[in-house]
């Protein structure tokens, strides 16, 4: 009876293992795509910011059609370029505008508090 019980522990640790294995190898195969896919990802990302006759409308669905493609390389995309400091330098809208603050932001260059003033 003990043999049968540490055969079925040792049994269920295994599947236990092997599920993990076959989990891990996944998402390690999954990050090696998306950092491939980063290197045809960025460059479009920078042709949509980089193109001036576009409207800001239109960049924005440009950015949506790319992000249907590759959802989670555009996210990793941008979230480092934000960290780098090469986020589009047009910022989220005009500076005194409806919430008055003033030209430059609140900080006026900032004081090294990156991009927000917070972090």
């Amino acid at each position: 009876m003990i043999l049968i019980l540490l055969n079925r522990f040792i049994s269920d640790d295994w599947e236990a293992y092997n599920t993990f294995t076959a989990n891990h190898t996944a998402h390690l195969a999954n990050q090696t795509q998306v950092i491939s896919n980063l290197e045809t990802v960025v460059p479009k990302l920078a042709a949509i910011y980089q193109n001036k006759d576009q409207t800001r409308k239109a960049q924005e669905e440009a950015v949506d059609a790319l992000r249907m493609e590759y959802p989670v390389e555009v996210a990793a995309a941008k979230f480092i370029l934000e960290l780098l400091g090469a986020h589009d330098k047009q910022g989220p809208g005009p500076r005194g505008g409806p919430r008055g603050g003033p030209i430059g932001g609140p900080h006026h260059g900032g004081h090294g508090h990156g991009r927000h003033g917070f972090y």
